[in-house]
């Protein structure tokens, strides 16, 4: 009987522990874009981490909502984590999406609004008292160099970056294997597949080759796949990975 007693004794702290813990993993509410973040949405997850498992987020929504995110990524912070969503442009109309984040075997989701950010009233310029750049005496012996204005290093030329993935190349064969090429020449790895349905994974043949100039980066693969093959492409990143995730925009 005292062996039995014991070894109650020494399970029920660890089991009291291990329930404390999995009972931590909640999503808030949304913080919604403002003025000076106008394209940025982060909503909190308040979730214990473990040490060794992968906290991951995915976003769900209507092919509208869908065209709409650039890119999700998670953050980590002291208690939890923030899903950071970034749109490729403000939005005028409220837009609902779901989140659906999983850890340790767990999964919660939440729907939320993404709500258009109202400009607050613009206040009237007033003019200095005084001239914002008084003019110098110049010491004897000297002489004044203009100073450089805004307007002036407006016109100076910008530094010339190389872009990445100058050339799309769209091959005959698997437009999925197309696509998985691609972003990876972009630097990105390829995400999710969602075209079909949960059994059945939907692909297409292409038929002929095209070759496509392109000086915008990532961005340009995803205007070009929207635009030949009604392919919607989400940027995403999960820990160090950046991947993409492909939506089928319905020809819309």
């Amino acid at each position: 009987m005292r062996i039995i007693a014991f070894a109650v004794l020494c399970i029920l702290p660890q089991i009291g522990l291990s329930a404390a813990a999995a009972q931590t993993f909640a999503l808030g509410e949304m913080r919604q874009a403002t003025a000076a973040a106008p394209r940025e949405y982060v909503v909190e997850v308040d979730v214990v981490a473990d040490g060794y498992s992968t906290f991951r987020a995915n976003i769900a929504g209507g092919a509208e909502a869908m065209r709409l995110i650039r890119r999700w990524e998670s953050v980590e912070r002291e208690q939890g984590v923030d899903v950071v969503i970034t749109l490729q442009q403000p939005i005028a109309t409220p837009r609902m999406i779901t989140l659906i984040a999983q850890y340790q075997g767990r999964e919660r989701a939440g729907e939320y609004w993404l709500q258009p950010v109202i400009s607050a009233p613009k206040e009237k310029a007033v003019a200095p008292a005084i001239a914002e750049n008084p003019v110098r005496d110049a010491e004897p012996g000297t002489t004044l160099e203009p100073e450089k204005t805004l307007e002036a290093e407006k016109t100076l030329e910008p530094e010339k970056f190389e872009p990445v993935c100058p050339y799309l190349v769209v091959k005959k064969g698997s437009l999925m294997a197309n696509v998985e090429r691609l972003s990876k020449i972009c630097g990105y790895e390829m995400g999710a597949w969602y075209p079909g349905n949960s059994e059945d994974l939907v692909d297409w043949i292409v038929n002929r080759e095209r070759r496509t100039e392109n000086g915008e980066g990532v961005t340009g693969l995803l205007a070009m796949l929207e635009k030949e093959y009604n392919l919607t492409g989400v940027i995403r990143s999960e820990g160090k990975g950046k991947y993409i995730d492909y939506y089928e925009s319905g020809g819309q």
